[in-house]
């Protein structure tokens, strides 16, 4: 009961301020047909955690996760984060800030690596990242914040473990890099 009742109350509050800094909630849903393509197991990686609704529905629909692991870069929607996975149970450890220039677990391999991230933002900082080792298939331009995204999560991603992100169309039909 304090559960849904703590759902109801952070998905109205991100939802006040999505309007203002950007943020998505994901539909439950998608969270469902994500836990059900990766086959929650093991390590859990969320690099755009938002308000840890999909690490919430990894960690509590499968005994077999392990470690949990996300990172968010607002800091009023990563409280909501901490408080969202506390009041569910489920020992997560939550970084504050930004993947591309501070990434808080740059030798995580986790088995499943889930995100719906901002997608169809600038990369306005490319000069710290130039020669970064998550660039797998290449530097990205800085109109390229889709394929950085992706890189990001592929690199985060343990030999034989699974990767689910919730894309865009737009990301089939983008021109070539800039």
């Amino acid at each position: 009961m304090v559960a849904a009742m703590t759902d109801a109350l952070l998905e109205q509050a991100a939802h006040t301020l999505g309007y203002r800094g950007g943020e998505y909630l994901t539909p439950a849903s998608i969270r469902r047909l994500m836990v059900a393509l990766t086959g929650a197991t093991g390590t859990v990686y969320n690099p755009a955690s938002g308000i840890g609704q999909l690490l919430t529905q990894m960690a509590t629909e499968s005994e077999a996760v392990g470690f949990v692991a996300g990172q968010e870069i607002n800091q009023r929607v990563w409280a909501m984060a901490k408080l969202n996975l506390a009041i569910h149970g489920v020992h997560a450890e939550i970084a504050l800030g930004d993947v591309f220039t501070a990434d808080a677990f740059p030798d995580l391999r986790a088995d499943r690596v889930v995100a719906v991230p901002p997608w169809g933002r600038k990369l306005s900082i490319l000069d710290e990242l130039h020669d970064d080792p998550r660039w797998i298939f290449g530097e990205p331009g800085p109109n390229d914040g889709n394929a950085a995204w992706i890189q990001h999560c592929l690199y985060h991603l343990a030999d034989g473990g699974r990767a689910v992100l919730v894309l865009p169309n737009s990301v089939l039909f983008e021109s070539g890099r800039s």
